[in-house]
């Protein structure tokens, strides 16, 4: 992408190319909330996270936020629900502050021993690497 990018900058031909780049853009934002969806439910909404949480919290059920991918009806988005997981398992949780901040760092960093995190972590990082070339690319065609 980056040759092709350089290739019609040289020949002056960017302007043929500005709308593929915000639809590029709009892509990434999209690549994000499918990966958030896969990290904290994998593809049915018990795996990755939830999954994780259940084994470091010795719990039968991790709650859940669906909806559909607004693009796609067949795709569903999980998002792990905290609060309600928390409270429907008070006697697994002694603190909430601290279930928070093992799910806010899940993934970010690559020291987690969890596969799914790990595989979070090199996915994000892939994704940023290629967001900031995109951006460069984006800036030098005045989008």
């Amino acid at each position: 992408m980056h040759v092709a990018h350089d290739e019609l900058e040289k020949k002056g031909k960017l302007d043929s190319v500005k709308g593929l780049y915000k639809d590029l853009q709009t892509c990434q934002k999209e690549i994000l909330v499918l990966r958030q969806s896969d990290m904290e439910g994998s593809t049915n909404g018990k795996g990755a996270m939830a999954k994780d949480i259940r084994q470091k919290w010795k719990i039968s059920k991790v709650d859940m936020i669906t909806t559909k991918w607004p693009h796609d009806n067949s795709i569903v988005i999980y998002k792990v629900d905290i609060d309600s997981t928390v409270k429907n398992n008070a006697a697994a949780f002694s603190d909430l502050e601290a279930v928070q901040k093992w799910v806010t760092k899940y993934g970010m960093d690559d020291t987690d021993n969890k596969a799914a995190a790990k595989a979070h972590y090199r996915v994000l990082k892939a994704h940023r690497e290629n967001q900031v070339m995109i951006e460069k690319m984006v800036a030098s065609c005045g989008v």
